[in-house]
């Protein structure tokens, strides 16, 4: 059973003034089974820290706080977040995949069941930490 395109714009626009109608807008014209998924998996990552920010890039979501720090893959059965500096990331829950260009590490979603809440947190929180020093 899906969510209705109101439903997920309220959910998505309304608990956090940082999301841009754009964004809004993205994900709910999504017809990817995915798209509760990503709403879940942005709604951790923008609670991390307020100076969290997002905006649509190659018709997909990056997060930035000082530069950007991660951004969605869309696939048909998971999301891939990827963390562009993420090999300066303590992947202590080993959740990281290395990315092609030594410097990227991901993570795939397959189901907001199997969020692993607290490693996403201290990753993303990581990945600000890297881009503040910046």
């Amino acid at each position: 059973m899906g969510i209705s395109n109101e439903i997920l714009k309220k959910r998505m626009g309304m608990e956090k003034a940082k999301g841009t109608l754009e964004i809004i807008a993205y994900l709910a014209s999504l017809k990817s089974p995915m798209r509760e998924l990503m709403f879940e998996i942005r709604s951790i990552i923008l609670a991390v820290d307020e100076e969290i920010t997002e905006s649509l890039k190659r018709d997909s979501i990056v997060f930035h706080c000082n530069a950007d720090f991660a951004g969605f893959r869309i696939f048909e059965d998971h999301v891939t977040l990827v963390f562009f500096h993420g090999a300066a990331l303590k992947d202590k829950y080993r959740l990281l995949r290395k990315g092609a260009d030594g410097n990227a590490r991901s993570i795939t979603f397959s189901s907001i069941k199997k969020i692993d809440r607290k490693a996403l947190q201290d990753l993303v929180r990581q990945a600000v930490a890297v881009n503040k020093k910046k």
